[in-house]
Protein backbone atom coordinates (compact mmCIF):
# COMPACT_ATOMS: atom_id res chain seq x y z
CA UNK A 1 0.00 0.00 0.00
CA UNK A 2 1.42 3.46 -0.59
CA UNK A 3 -0.49 5.04 2.97
CA UNK A 4 1.93 5.71 5.81
CA UNK A 5 0.51 6.59 9.42
CA UNK A 6 2.42 9.40 10.53
CA UNK A 7 2.56 10.43 13.91
CA UNK A 8 1.72 13.76 15.04
CA UNK A 9 3.96 15.47 17.18
CA UNK A 10 3.65 19.11 17.44
CA UNK A 11 0.94 21.34 16.36
CA UNK A 12 1.98 25.29 15.20
CA UNK A 13 -0.17 28.28 14.45
CA UNK A 14 -1.07 29.74 11.25
CA UNK A 15 1.25 31.34 9.30
CA UNK A 16 0.66 35.20 8.88
CA UNK A 17 -1.60 35.88 5.68
CA UNK A 18 1.48 37.79 4.56
CA UNK A 19 4.03 34.90 4.29
CA UNK A 20 4.87 32.77 0.99
CA UNK A 21 4.33 29.67 3.65
CA UNK A 22 1.18 28.23 3.38
CA UNK A 23 0.76 24.65 4.43
CA UNK A 24 -1.84 22.29 6.03
CA UNK A 25 1.19 20.34 7.49
CA UNK A 26 4.66 19.90 7.83
CA UNK A 27 6.31 16.40 7.83
CA UNK A 28 9.96 15.18 7.93
CA UNK A 29 12.22 15.01 4.76
CA UNK A 30 12.79 11.29 6.27
CA UNK A 31 8.18 10.65 5.58
CA UNK A 32 9.62 10.61 2.02
CA UNK A 33 11.56 7.70 2.11
CA UNK A 34 15.40 7.29 0.57
CA UNK A 35 14.17 7.26 -2.85
CA UNK A 36 14.10 11.27 -2.67
CA UNK A 37 17.30 11.09 -1.70
CA UNK A 38 19.12 9.51 -4.60
CA UNK A 39 17.27 11.44 -6.82
CA UNK A 40 19.03 14.02 -9.27
CA UNK A 41 18.28 16.94 -10.16
CA UNK A 42 15.17 17.14 -8.42
CA UNK A 43 13.70 20.88 -8.35
CA UNK A 44 10.89 20.10 -5.96
CA UNK A 45 12.51 21.12 -2.94
CA UNK A 46 13.91 24.74 -1.34
CA UNK A 47 16.75 24.63 0.69
CA UNK A 48 16.94 27.30 3.92
CA UNK A 49 20.15 27.62 5.41
CA UNK A 50 20.06 30.14 9.02
CA UNK A 51 23.24 31.75 8.67
CA UNK A 52 24.85 33.15 11.88
CA UNK A 53 24.90 36.95 10.32
CA UNK A 54 24.89 38.89 7.05
CA UNK A 55 27.89 39.11 6.64
CA UNK A 56 28.39 35.19 5.85
CA UNK A 57 25.96 35.48 2.59
CA UNK A 58 28.71 36.62 0.22
CA UNK A 59 31.46 34.22 1.69
CA UNK A 60 29.88 31.70 1.75
CA UNK A 61 28.01 32.22 -2.15
CA UNK A 62 31.56 32.14 -3.12
CA UNK A 63 31.89 28.62 -1.59
CA UNK A 64 29.25 26.96 -3.20
CA UNK A 65 30.00 27.37 -6.61
CA UNK A 66 33.72 25.27 -6.48
CA UNK A 67 31.64 22.37 -3.95
CA UNK A 68 29.03 21.51 -5.65
CA UNK A 69 31.57 21.41 -8.67
CA UNK A 70 33.33 19.08 -6.78
CA UNK A 71 30.19 17.15 -5.87
CA UNK A 72 28.76 17.15 -9.84
CA UNK A 73 32.20 16.32 -11.42
CA UNK A 74 30.84 13.01 -12.78
CA UNK A 75 27.84 15.29 -14.82
CA UNK A 76 30.08 16.98 -17.11
CA UNK A 77 27.07 18.35 -19.57
CA UNK A 78 25.18 19.88 -16.64
CA UNK A 79 25.67 23.22 -15.25
CA UNK A 80 23.97 23.90 -12.53
CA UNK A 81 23.97 27.69 -10.50
CA UNK A 82 23.04 28.16 -6.73
CA UNK A 83 21.88 31.63 -6.12
CA UNK A 84 21.24 32.34 -1.84
CA UNK A 85 18.13 34.91 -1.55
CA UNK A 86 17.31 36.44 1.83
CA UNK A 87 14.02 35.03 2.81
CA UNK A 88 12.47 38.53 3.69
CA UNK A 89 13.61 39.53 0.02
CA UNK A 90 11.57 36.73 -1.82
CA UNK A 91 8.58 38.44 -2.56
CA UNK A 92 9.60 41.48 -3.97
CA UNK A 93 13.09 41.08 -4.93
CA UNK A 94 13.41 37.33 -6.74
CA UNK A 95 12.99 36.63 -10.10
CA UNK A 96 12.66 32.83 -9.20
CA UNK A 97 9.51 30.71 -8.38
CA UNK A 98 8.60 30.62 -4.70
CA UNK A 99 5.72 28.61 -2.79
CA UNK A 100 3.26 31.89 -3.89
CA UNK A 101 3.42 34.25 -6.92
CA UNK A 102 6.54 36.75 -6.49
CA UNK A 103 5.26 40.43 -6.39
CA UNK A 104 8.02 43.01 -7.60
CA UNK A 105 9.38 45.77 -5.89
CA UNK A 106 8.89 48.05 -9.10
CA UNK A 107 4.93 47.76 -8.77
CA UNK A 108 5.71 49.09 -5.41
CA UNK A 109 7.80 52.33 -6.61
CA UNK A 110 4.88 52.86 -9.08
CA UNK A 111 2.35 52.82 -6.84
CA UNK A 112 4.35 54.90 -4.51
CA UNK A 113 4.95 57.43 -7.20
CA UNK A 114 1.66 57.88 -8.16
CA UNK A 115 0.39 58.09 -4.71
CA UNK A 116 3.32 60.59 -4.11
CA UNK A 117 1.85 62.91 -6.73
CA UNK A 118 -1.78 62.77 -5.78
CA UNK A 119 -0.80 63.87 -2.55
CA UNK A 120 1.93 66.50 -3.46
CA UNK A 121 -1.87 67.51 -5.89
CA UNK A 122 -3.72 67.87 -2.83
CA UNK A 123 -1.20 69.91 -0.47
CA UNK A 124 -0.93 72.47 -3.76
CA UNK A 125 -4.69 72.39 -3.42
CA UNK A 126 -4.99 73.35 0.28
CA UNK A 127 -2.24 75.44 0.10
CA UNK A 128 -4.19 77.64 -3.30
CA UNK A 129 -7.37 77.48 -0.83
CA UNK A 130 -5.67 78.86 2.21
CA UNK A 131 -3.72 81.59 0.23
CA UNK A 132 -6.49 82.40 -1.27
CA UNK A 133 -8.84 82.31 2.06
CA UNK A 134 -6.11 84.97 3.50
CA UNK A 135 -8.14 88.01 2.82
CA UNK A 136 -11.33 86.53 4.47
CA UNK A 137 -8.73 86.29 7.57
CA UNK A 138 -6.66 89.35 7.06
CA UNK A 139 -8.91 91.24 9.78
CA UNK A 140 -8.89 88.59 12.05
CA UNK A 141 -4.86 88.89 12.31
CA UNK A 142 -4.89 92.32 12.34
CA UNK A 143 -6.87 92.49 15.25
CA UNK A 144 -4.91 89.40 17.00
CA UNK A 145 -1.48 91.10 16.38
CA UNK A 146 -2.46 94.59 17.74
CA UNK A 147 -4.09 92.58 20.87
CA UNK A 148 -0.49 91.52 21.24
CA UNK A 149 -0.05 88.33 19.36
CA UNK A 150 3.35 87.51 18.23
CA UNK A 151 3.94 86.40 14.78
CA UNK A 152 5.29 82.88 15.74
CA UNK A 153 2.05 82.22 17.70
CA UNK A 154 0.24 83.06 14.70
CA UNK A 155 2.48 81.19 12.16
CA UNK A 156 1.94 77.97 14.07
CA UNK A 157 -1.65 78.55 14.53
CA UNK A 158 -1.93 77.97 11.09
CA UNK A 159 0.04 75.31 10.85
CA UNK A 160 -1.71 73.61 13.67
CA UNK A 161 -4.78 74.23 11.05
CA UNK A 162 -3.13 72.36 8.49
CA UNK A 163 -1.86 69.49 10.90
CA UNK A 164 -5.65 69.14 11.88
CA UNK A 165 -6.82 68.80 8.60
CA UNK A 166 -3.74 66.44 7.44
CA UNK A 167 -4.78 64.13 10.65
CA UNK A 168 -8.80 64.42 9.68
CA UNK A 169 -7.97 63.35 6.21
CA UNK A 170 -5.77 60.13 7.60
CA UNK A 171 -8.84 59.41 9.79
CA UNK A 172 -10.85 59.38 7.11
CA UNK A 173 -8.53 57.35 5.04
CA UNK A 174 -8.64 54.84 7.55
CA UNK A 175 -11.84 54.18 7.86
CA UNK A 176 -12.11 54.09 3.70
CA UNK A 177 -9.85 51.52 3.60
CA UNK A 178 -11.51 49.66 6.16
CA UNK A 179 -14.84 49.24 4.26
CA UNK A 180 -13.54 48.63 0.81
CA UNK A 181 -11.08 46.33 1.92
CA UNK A 182 -13.52 43.29 1.55
CA UNK A 183 -14.31 44.58 -2.38
CA UNK A 184 -10.55 45.59 -3.08
CA UNK A 185 -9.21 42.02 -1.97
CA UNK A 186 -11.79 40.53 -4.48
CA UNK A 187 -10.56 43.07 -7.04
CA UNK A 188 -6.68 42.48 -6.58
CA UNK A 189 -7.41 38.80 -5.60
CA UNK A 190 -5.05 39.76 -2.18
CA UNK A 191 -5.93 38.64 1.26
CA UNK A 192 -5.30 42.31 3.04
CA UNK A 193 -6.60 41.85 6.95
CA UNK A 194 -8.18 44.74 8.38
CA UNK A 195 -5.54 44.33 11.88
CA UNK A 196 -2.84 45.28 9.35
CA UNK A 197 -4.57 48.53 9.62
CA UNK A 198 -3.57 48.60 13.31
CA UNK A 199 0.14 47.74 12.44
CA UNK A 200 1.61 50.14 15.03
CA UNK A 201 4.71 50.48 11.72
CA UNK A 202 1.67 51.87 9.49
CA UNK A 203 0.37 54.10 12.03
CA UNK A 204 3.62 55.44 12.97
CA UNK A 205 4.96 56.32 9.08
CA UNK A 206 1.43 57.50 8.87
CA UNK A 207 1.80 60.18 11.41
CA UNK A 208 5.39 60.83 10.21
CA UNK A 209 3.27 61.81 7.15
CA UNK A 210 1.04 63.38 8.15
CA UNK A 211 3.79 66.34 10.06
CA UNK A 212 5.20 66.29 7.02
CA UNK A 213 2.26 67.38 4.63
CA UNK A 214 1.57 69.92 7.42
CA UNK A 215 4.70 71.46 7.46
CA UNK A 216 4.90 71.21 3.66
CA UNK A 217 1.33 72.79 3.15
CA UNK A 218 0.54 74.84 5.97
CA UNK A 219 4.52 76.91 6.08
CA UNK A 220 3.37 79.44 3.02
CA UNK A 221 0.20 80.29 3.75
CA UNK A 222 1.61 80.86 7.61
CA UNK A 223 4.36 82.61 6.53
CA UNK A 224 1.96 85.13 4.61
CA UNK A 225 -0.66 85.31 6.69
CA UNK A 226 1.08 85.90 10.05
CA UNK A 227 3.44 88.38 8.00
CA UNK A 228 0.13 90.46 7.28
CA UNK A 229 0.76 94.54 8.46
CA UNK A 230 -1.83 95.33 10.82
CA UNK A 231 -1.94 99.19 10.37
CA UNK A 232 -2.58 98.19 6.22
CA UNK A 233 -4.74 94.87 6.97
CA UNK A 234 -7.55 97.59 9.60
CA UNK A 235 -7.29 100.43 7.17
CA UNK A 236 -8.97 97.53 4.59
CA UNK A 237 -6.40 99.07 2.03
CA UNK A 238 -4.26 95.28 2.07
CA UNK A 239 -4.17 93.55 -0.92
CA UNK A 240 -2.21 90.13 -2.34
CA UNK A 241 1.32 90.60 -3.33
CA UNK A 242 2.12 89.51 -6.96
CA UNK A 243 4.94 86.97 -5.53
CA UNK A 244 1.98 85.51 -3.98
CA UNK A 245 -0.22 85.48 -6.86
CA UNK A 246 2.82 84.14 -9.07
CA UNK A 247 2.96 81.13 -6.67
CA UNK A 248 -0.87 80.72 -6.70
CA UNK A 249 -1.14 80.51 -10.35
CA UNK A 250 2.38 78.30 -10.82
CA UNK A 251 0.94 75.94 -8.22
CA UNK A 252 -2.26 75.62 -10.14
CA UNK A 253 -0.26 74.68 -13.49
CA UNK A 254 1.88 72.44 -11.86
CA UNK A 255 -1.66 71.13 -10.43
CA UNK A 256 -2.35 70.37 -14.19
CA UNK A 257 0.87 68.98 -15.14
CA UNK A 258 0.43 66.12 -12.65
CA UNK A 259 -2.97 65.23 -13.31
CA UNK A 260 -2.46 65.25 -17.44
CA UNK A 261 0.74 63.33 -16.31
CA UNK A 262 -1.68 60.93 -14.54
CA UNK A 263 -4.52 60.79 -17.34
CA UNK A 264 -1.81 59.64 -19.93
CA UNK A 265 -0.48 57.49 -17.35
CA UNK A 266 -3.82 55.74 -16.98
CA UNK A 267 -4.24 55.15 -20.61
CA UNK A 268 -1.31 54.11 -20.80
CA UNK A 269 -1.64 50.89 -18.34
CA UNK A 270 -4.87 50.11 -20.30
CA UNK A 271 -3.77 49.73 -23.12
CA UNK A 272 -0.74 47.44 -21.69
CA UNK A 273 -3.57 45.70 -19.91
CA UNK A 274 -5.66 45.25 -23.25
CA UNK A 275 -2.74 43.70 -24.62
CA UNK A 276 -1.95 41.58 -21.85
CA UNK A 277 -5.57 40.36 -21.88
CA UNK A 278 -5.57 39.28 -25.77
CA UNK A 279 -2.06 38.44 -26.41
CA UNK A 280 -2.28 34.70 -27.91
CA UNK A 281 -0.40 32.64 -25.35
CA UNK A 282 -0.44 29.55 -27.62
CA UNK A 283 -3.20 28.12 -25.37
CA UNK A 284 -6.75 28.89 -24.30
CA UNK A 285 -7.39 30.89 -21.46
CA UNK A 286 -11.65 30.97 -21.94
CA UNK A 287 -13.78 28.78 -21.09
CA UNK A 288 -11.31 26.67 -19.25
CA UNK A 289 -12.09 25.98 -15.68
CA UNK A 290 -8.48 24.66 -13.34
CA UNK A 291 -9.62 22.16 -10.09
CA UNK A 292 -6.95 21.31 -7.96
CA UNK A 293 -6.54 17.44 -7.39
CA UNK A 294 -4.81 15.07 -4.67
CA UNK A 295 -4.04 11.76 -4.80
CA UNK A 296 -7.26 10.13 -4.53
CA UNK A 297 -8.35 12.35 -7.56
CA UNK A 298 -5.74 11.24 -9.48
CA UNK A 299 -6.22 7.18 -8.79
CA UNK A 300 -9.81 7.93 -9.79
CA UNK A 301 -9.45 9.86 -13.02
CA UNK A 302 -10.56 8.16 -15.27
CA UNK A 303 -13.84 7.31 -13.59
CA UNK A 304 -13.93 11.24 -13.49
CA UNK A 305 -13.21 12.19 -16.93
CA UNK A 306 -15.69 10.15 -17.82
CA UNK A 307 -18.64 11.14 -16.10
CA UNK A 308 -17.62 14.92 -17.30
CA UNK A 309 -17.45 13.77 -20.68
CA UNK A 310 -21.15 13.03 -20.43
CA UNK A 311 -22.16 16.23 -19.86
CA UNK A 312 -22.77 18.35 -23.01
CA UNK A 313 -21.67 21.38 -21.74
CA UNK A 314 -17.74 20.04 -21.33
CA UNK A 315 -15.96 19.67 -24.71
CA UNK A 316 -12.86 18.13 -23.42
CA UNK A 317 -11.39 17.13 -19.77
CA UNK A 318 -7.91 16.45 -19.21
CA UNK A 319 -4.88 15.97 -16.53
CA UNK A 320 -1.90 17.78 -15.90
CA UNK A 321 0.64 18.38 -12.93
CA UNK A 322 0.60 21.79 -13.19
CA UNK A 323 -1.21 24.88 -15.24
CA UNK A 324 0.92 26.21 -18.27
CA UNK A 325 1.49 29.73 -16.79
CA UNK A 326 2.07 28.22 -13.15
CA UNK A 327 5.13 25.34 -13.86
CA UNK A 328 7.25 24.38 -10.74
CA UNK A 329 10.32 21.94 -10.67
CA UNK A 330 11.72 20.19 -12.82
CA UNK A 331 12.83 16.37 -13.39
CA UNK A 332 16.29 14.64 -14.85
CA UNK A 333 15.43 12.32 -17.72
CA UNK A 334 18.05 9.45 -17.81
CA UNK A 335 17.69 5.55 -18.72
CA UNK A 336 19.70 2.55 -18.31
CA UNK A 337 21.23 3.52 -22.12
CA UNK A 338 22.83 6.59 -20.61
CA UNK A 339 25.77 7.33 -18.94
CA UNK A 340 25.89 9.44 -15.45
CA UNK A 341 27.31 11.85 -18.01
CA UNK A 342 24.48 12.30 -20.26
CA UNK A 343 21.93 12.86 -17.68
CA UNK A 344 19.77 16.06 -17.97
CA UNK A 345 18.03 18.23 -16.11
CA UNK A 346 14.62 19.74 -17.95
CA UNK A 347 11.42 21.77 -17.04
CA UNK A 348 8.40 19.09 -17.89
CA UNK A 349 4.84 19.39 -17.35
CA UNK A 350 3.30 15.79 -16.83
CA UNK A 351 0.15 15.04 -18.85
CA UNK A 352 -2.19 12.69 -20.56
CA UNK A 353 -3.32 12.53 -23.60
CA UNK A 354 -6.10 15.04 -24.28
CA UNK A 355 -3.96 18.02 -22.48
CA UNK A 356 -3.11 19.37 -25.93
CA UNK A 357 -6.59 19.26 -27.48
CA UNK A 358 -8.29 20.80 -24.36
CA UNK A 359 -5.68 23.48 -23.92
CA UNK A 360 -6.17 24.44 -27.29
CA UNK A 361 -2.37 24.31 -28.12
CA UNK A 362 -1.61 23.94 -31.92
CA UNK A 363 1.28 21.53 -32.79
CA UNK A 364 4.00 22.63 -35.11
CA UNK A 365 5.94 19.33 -35.50
CA UNK A 366 5.26 15.90 -34.47
CA UNK A 367 1.93 14.29 -33.25
CA UNK A 368 -0.19 14.54 -30.22
CA UNK A 369 0.04 12.13 -27.66
CA UNK A 370 -2.34 9.03 -27.00
CA UNK A 371 -3.12 6.10 -25.32
CA UNK A 372 -1.01 3.84 -27.32
CA UNK A 373 2.19 6.25 -26.56
CA UNK A 374 2.14 5.77 -22.67
CA UNK A 375 1.27 1.44 -23.59
CA UNK A 376 4.76 1.75 -25.26
CA UNK A 377 6.17 3.35 -22.97
CA UNK A 378 5.57 0.98 -19.86
CA UNK A 379 5.79 -1.32 -22.07
CA UNK A 380 7.98 -0.96 -24.72
CA UNK A 381 8.09 -4.14 -27.49
CA UNK A 382 11.03 -5.33 -28.94
CA UNK A 383 10.76 -4.77 -32.87
CA UNK A 384 13.82 -6.94 -33.35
Amino acid sequence: SSESALEVTGIMENCPSNSQLKFDMVASFSTLGPAQETTYFNANYTTYLLLKNEQSIASLQKKIGPFMKQEMAEFTNTTLTYLLEPMAGVHLYSQYEGFEPNSSITYIYILGGIAALILAIACFTYINLSTARSMERAKEVGIRKVSGALKQQLFWQFIGDSTLTALLSLVSAFVIALLIMPYFNHLSDRQFVSAQLADPALIGYSLLIVMIISIAAGSYPAVIISGFNPVTVLKGSFKNTGSGVWLRKSLTVFQFVISVFLIIATFTIQSQLHYIRNKKLGYDREQVLVLPSDGKVFKAMDLIKTEFNKNRNVRSVSMAYNTPNHILGGYSMKSNKMTTAEYMAVTANPVDQDFIRTSGMQIIAGSDFTLQDMKDVIDPVDST
